[in-house]
């Protein structure tokens, strides 16, 4: 079973068409958010913004995934229940109309190339 813990409907395809929708549960986990000037440029501030703790977010159940925001999937890696939309389908003017897949976030660092 996959619940949609986003505020909006999680639109499926498969082969360029409606593979199926799923409807919000009406729960959206977030993580306390801290915003922090850390600079400025020609007199516009630099933010950063740093998260914390999840909140509103159900325990794990067996057999149940959970499509969440994709900063709640990363705040915990260990989630193996937690989904994001993956392979994102766009309209004629770019914007996001839905997904091909759902995907586990799996955080493996960053490099500085």
């Amino acid at each position: 079973m996959i619940k949609n813990l986003t505020h909006h409907p999680i639109t499926i395809y498969k082969n360029n068409t409606v593979y199926c929708s799923i409807e919000p549960e009406g729960i959206v986990p977030r993580c306390q958010e801290e915003r922090l000037q850390i600079g400025e440029i020609n007199g516009i501030p630099i933010m950063t913004t740093r998260f914390g703790t999840v909140y509103d977010l159900p325990d794990k159940e067996d057999g149940v995934f959970l499509i969440v925001s994709p900063i709640v999937a990363n705040a915990l890696p260990d989630r193996d229940d937690l989904l994001v939309p993956d392979i994102l389908v766009r309209d004629n003017q770019g914007n996001i109309i839905g997904a091909e897949a759902l995907a586990r976030v799996t955080w493996w660092g960053c490099e500085i190339f």
